[in-house]
């Protein structure tokens, strides 16, 4: 197993927060802005309206399959930071 953590500044450009695996990743996000909601998706074409809505100190946790990826974004104008613990199924 494998873990690791980092902190996203997320704006109104999708950004990669968890990459693929070749084994499946298991990973908990937690929006630890004030005030701005973060909008989570599957890949970069994620937007405020298709994505998973994070509201500010929201926390959720995901199981990837192999091959999946995580996008996050906000609103126009709007910036927050993301929190992300990924853990590798096999090291």
């Amino acid at each position: 197993m494998s873990l690791s953590t980092n902190q996203y500044a997320i704006n109104a450009t999708a950004t990669l927060v968890v990459d693929q695996s070749a084994s499946g990743v298991r990973c908990t996000l937690h929006n630890i802005d004030q005030g701005n909601p973060v909008y989570v998706g599957a890949s970069s074409s994620v937007t405020s309206v298709t994505g998973f809505r994070m509201d500010a100190k929201d926390k959720l946790q995901v199981t990837l399959n192999p091959s999946e990826q995580l996008w996050a974004i906000c609103a126009a104008n709007q910036t927050a930071t993301l929190a992300v613990v990924r853990q590798t199924q096999y090291a």
